[in-house]
């Protein structure tokens, strides 16, 4: 059996303050893994790096920076993530039966949905100590079949772990994409919280996760993406505009004007594009990319600019209750 890389790591969830560009990355065939947490395998020097170090519901730079990859053989998803800290010989780790509160200990989080914006979602976490913890949301009671390793450097830690899908209740396909998002604990020195798909006051919001992308099944891809996430997202935004736009009229203060005007815009823009999108069936998977780039950007600003319309409504509402 053969190791094949997931095609494409790439952040398409609506996340706040996102600005990088969609990356993709080609099938490299390996031989299975054999999951020990322990750096320099061939299989992990080769892979695509992904980087995140951006903090929870902000666009700063993580102090401790954390890098991770993906693989899967059709049976299990493979992770490999590693953790640099400056402050190694201060880890926290104090807990070590399974299912404890391992998330209270520096420790990595892989949350995953079968499918892009549907849920279940599951949880699977594990400490520096290789200790585990799973959940199926919100329900710690859930247990997952899974395994994963830990091992400590001189500047970092490093975890590998390996779902199967069945796990999951998943398989995957040409086209299949599921919903991702990896995230850090860090309380080696200052407690800091970091993800790869940006969240907004909790890790556990599957509206905000990454894309995982299997595949290159350009019609089946464009069909789960434009048409059941893309097009669908905007026809709820279409309808939260329309319930809002009352309020921004009779509200006093221009700037919620100024930024209805530019949701307004955006959401043009993102029609647009999908009407491209669907007027020429001739593109390219690389072309199909960079137009869901594109989308995944201007959706990112819709919700950046519809946060401040909200806080500019509340404070025209605060300044007429003053009165």
């Amino acid at each position: 059996m053969k190791v094949y890389y997931v095609l494409l790591m790439v952040l398409v969830a609506l996340v706040q303050g996102y600005s990088g560009e969609m990356k993709l990355s080609k099938p490299l065939n390996v031989a299975p893994l054999k999951i020990d947490g322990k750096p320099g395998k061939p299989v992990w020097e080769k892979a695509e790096r992904v980087r995140f170090s951006l903090l929870e519901a902000d666009d700063k730079p993580a102090k401790q920076p954390t890098v991770f990859s993906i693989a899967h053989d059709g049976t299990n998803l493979y992770f490999w993530i590693e953790c640099y800290e400056s402050r190694i010989n201060y880890l926290k780790a104090d807990h070590f039966e399974k299912d404890s509160d391992v998330w209270k200990d520096d420790c990595v989080e892989i949350f995953i949905t079968p499918k892009l914006g549907q849920r279940p979602y599951y949880q699977f976490v594990m400490n520096c100590k290789g200790v585990g913890m799973d959940g199926k949301e919100f329900n710690r009671g859930w247990n997952g079949v899974w395994t994963g390793k830990t091992s400590v450097g001189s500047n970092a830690w490093y975890a590998e772990i390996a779902i199967p899908l069945a796990t999951l209740k998943a398989t995957v396909g040409t086209n299949t994409i599921m919903g991702l998002n990896v995230c850090r604990e860090r309380y080696a020195g200052e407690a800091e919280f970091s993800s790869w798909s940006i969240m907004e006051g909790a890790f556990h919001n599957p509206e905000r996760f990454g894309a995982l992308v299997f595949g290159d099944d350009t019609e089946g891809w464009r069909n789960d993406m434009f048409d059941n996430w893309f097009r669908r997202r905007t026809e709820v935004i279409s309808e939260e505009m329309k319930k809002m736009e009352p309020k921004v009229a009779g509200s006093m203060n221009k700037q919620a004007k100024l930024d209805y005007e530019h949701m307004r815009n955006v959401l043009n823009e993102i029609n647009m594009l999908l009407d491209e999108e669907r007027a020429n069936r001739k593109l390219s998977f690389d072309q199909l990319f960079n137009m869901a780039g594109k989308i995944a950007r201007l959706l990112d600003e819709y919700e950046h600019v519809n946060k401040c319309l909200v806080i500019q409504l509340e404070r025209s509402t605060s300044a007429v209750i003053k009165i």
